[in-house]
């Protein structure tokens, strides 16, 4: 071999190696750009996947958020109406409690008096009947008012009760007011059938409220407006409107009595007066027979 052949023979093999290593070199490089790119379209795809899902956790937390709004004003409104609902109910329960203790006031009956007949016989003279009667005031339990026990001789068989009656409006009754809450009854005078009135026996002292609706020993200022001058009162409306007085008047009220026989004189919260028999014999007095 010559030496310009093995010269040509070199060359051919440096250019094939070059070649070859041009090659190599592009796959090479090929290959770490599609490396590259694939791994860049990964990460895309985890980036789009990051967005999809942080979308997607936005709309739950807007839609919670939305949930959530809405059961706070649900609970908002319903603690409304529960308020409201209390607020009725204390109301309602107000107004049973007003009418019960109306209810209750207007059915009590206050013993305020006992009447009792000592002794009944006939007088000659007058050819009439004529009764001598104990009369003593009393409180809520029977017992009596006063220390000293009044005693009358009344003409006939028929004992009237003369009485002033204050009757306050409803509202009042209603409201458990501390003065307004029962009407009030003063014990003008007693007499008999065979005698006139104003011959007839003073009971209550007039311009004092009687002693048991005192609370204490002295009257209170609304009773003393009352009873200083009652007729006044009784004749004046505008009196009467500033005062809460729904009526104010006089009644006479009679049973004809029996000998040895007690009475109670009952007064309702009303105004009503009733007499009835009392078949409880009074303190300190035996039964008879």
């Amino acid at each position: 071999m010559s030496v310009l052949e093995s010269i040509s023979t070199i060359n051919s093999l440096v250019r094939t190696l070059l070649i070859l290593a041009v090659v190599g070199g592009a796959g090479m490089l090929s290959f770490e750009i599609y490396q590259s790119m694939h791994e860049r379209e990964a990460e895309q795809e985890e980036l789009k996947e990051a967005q999809t899902r942080r979308k997607a956790a936005e709309e739950e937390l807007q839609t919670a958020s939305k949930q959530l709004a809405s059961v706070q004003a649900n609970l908002k409104r319903q603690t409304a109406q529960i308020d409201e609902l209390k607020s009725e109910a204390r109301e309602q329960e107000l107004r049973y409690r007003r009418l019960d203790t109306a209810m209750r006031l207007l059915k009590v009956d206050r013993r305020a008096a006992r009447l009792t007949v000592i002794k009944q016989e006939k007088d000659e003279e007058s050819d009439s009947i004529v009764s001598e009667i104990e009369f003593v005031e009393i409180d809520d339990r029977g017992e009596a008012v006063a220390k000293t026990q009044r005693r009358f001789v009344i003409k006939g068989e028929l004992v009237y009760i003369d009485s002033w009656i204050v009757k306050f409006d409803d509202k009042y009754v209603e409201q458990s007011d501390l003065h307004r809450s029962t009407s009030l009854v003063l014990f003008k005078r007693i007499f008999g059938d065979k005698q006139r009135p104003v011959d007839g026996f003073a009971l209550d002292q007039e311009g004092v409220a009687p002693r048991v609706y005192r609370r204490d020993d002295q009257s209170n200022e609304l009773e003393t407006k009352i009873f200083e001058d009652f007729w006044s009162v009784a004749n004046d409306n505008e009196k009467q409107r500033a005062l809460g007085i729904r009526a104010a008047h006089g009644t006479a009220d009679y049973i004809k009595v029996e000998p040895e026989k007690s009475y109670r004189v009952e007064i309702r919260a009303s105004g009503d007066v009733t007499i009835v028999p009392d078949d409880t014999p009074p303190p300190n007095r035996a039964p008879s027979g």
